[in-house]
């Protein structure tokens, strides 16, 4: 059995399970390149990469009454993405220079809800049965995710800048290939 995490990666005293903006990342384990080429600045999904698709937006038709899904980009090793949770519409961006706490809360792993960890959990389970099904049998995503709770409209668009921008700064990565 694998040790567990100690640590939460999530910031605690905050509810994920309340409405906002999350910038999410996930990466593939041991980093491999299997996902997508960049190719001149462009993204081309590998078949396992189209299977990591077609999940993610799966992902957001499922929990249609729970999240909108923003941008998003699969590169080669890993994925960066935006969601929204809310039940009718997407939250407004109102700047804050704090995040909101819940008081006495504590984070805690549990059963599937309305949390951007189950979100998680759910689509990366998902996504990886689905590449498995393609040959890949080997197939796994790194450990947990890597968060950033959004807290205004200049700063998702930034980040929505960075997403599109990613693939074309792919050669400056740390992990490129070449």
């Amino acid at each position: 059995m694998k040790p567990r995490r100690k640590n939460s990666l999530r910031l605690q005293g905050y509810d994920y399970g309340s409405d906002g903006a999350y910038y999410l990342t996930i990466c593939v384990q041991d980093r491999r390149c299997c996902l997508s080429d960049i190719h001149e600045g462009q993204v081309r999904l590998t078949e396992a990469g189209r299977a990591v698709e077609e999940e993610w937006l799966r992902s957001g038709d499922i929990r249609a009454d729970q999240i909108f899904l923003g941008e998003y980009v699969i590169m080669p090793n890993h994925m960066h993405m935006v969601v929204f949770q809310a039940e009718h519409e997407i939250p407004l961006m109102r700047p804050h220079k704090g995040l909101p706490q819940t008081p006495g809360y504590v984070n805690q792993a549990g059963p599937s809800g309305r949390n951007i960890s189950s979100l998680m959990r759910c689509f990366k389970s998902e996504a990886t049965k689905a590449v498995r099904a393609l040959g890949m049998a080997d197939f796994k995503w790194q450990r947990g995710f890597h968060d950033r709770i959004i807290r205004s409209q200049e700063e998702l668009e930034r980040i929505n800048h960075y997403i599109a921008e990613n693939p074309g700064n792919w050669p400056d990565d740390s992990e490129y290939p070449g």
